[in-house]
């Protein structure tokens, strides 16, 4: 009796765990970025509570044929989140020549862990030559690289997120209307007035 009250103790303890690790999720999302531009930073996040050493990035804009269809990486930035909590090693970026591309890692340098759960990594994007209305698909998965983007777990073995690909939109910079100019000019005007007409009667 004894050893089946442990064996089903150690049982609900075994399912517990495994329910209270959730898989990393990885919602690309939309992201509006201003036309013909450059510098549009992109940061991702991810939620989980998988517990990570390190991340693989494969990532791609557009349909990822090149040839100057599609905005471009400039940069792959892992500072200003998760990944700061112990020191670590980047490599790699924006595939040279290839720009569209970006397949960067980063990894803890020692054998530390953390949940999977933060932000993850910011895009610097190049929008030169791409005006308002323009779209392009932001993929982590399913790239031409030919690999998903995952984690990794202390010993080397891979955690796969659960991703949800987004999305790029191009528009214009938002600029005030110039009746909306208009009345701000007059509101600042206004403003100078009574400010100048308390001044007046405090002197009286």
């Amino acid at each position: 009796m004894r050893a089946k009250f442990i064996l089903a103790v150690a049982v609900c303890c075994l399912l517990s765990a495994t329910v209270s690790v959730a898989a990393p999720v990885m919602i690309v999302g939309s992201h509006d970025l201003v036309e013909d531009s450059t510098g549009q930073t992109i940061s991702l996040y991810v939620t989980g509570t998988a517990q990570v050493t390190g991340f693989n990035l494969r990532a791609q804009i557009g349909d990822g044929t090149g040839s100057g269809d599609e905005p471009v990486f400039e940069s792959v930035d892992f500072s200003g989140g998760m990944w700061d909590a112990y020191a670590n090693t980047v490599t790699g970026g924006p595939v040279g020549g290839f720009e569209q591309f970006a397949q960067a890692s980063v990894a803890f340098n020692d054998s530390v862990s953390i949940s999977a759960s933060g932000l993850l990594v910011t895009f610097s994007v190049d929008t030169t030559g791409f005006f308002d209305g323009d779209s392009f698909a932001l993929k982590l998965e399913s790239t031409e690289i030919g690999a998903d983007s995952d984690f990794v777990a202390i010993g080397g073995s891979t955690v796969a997120p659960d991703i949800l690909n987004g999305i790029i939109n191009i528009g214009t910079a938002p600029v005030p209307e110039p009746a909306t100019l208009s009345l701000l000019a007059i509101g600042g005007t206004v403003a100078i007035g009574l400010a100048l007409s308390r001044r007046r009667k405090r002197s009286l």
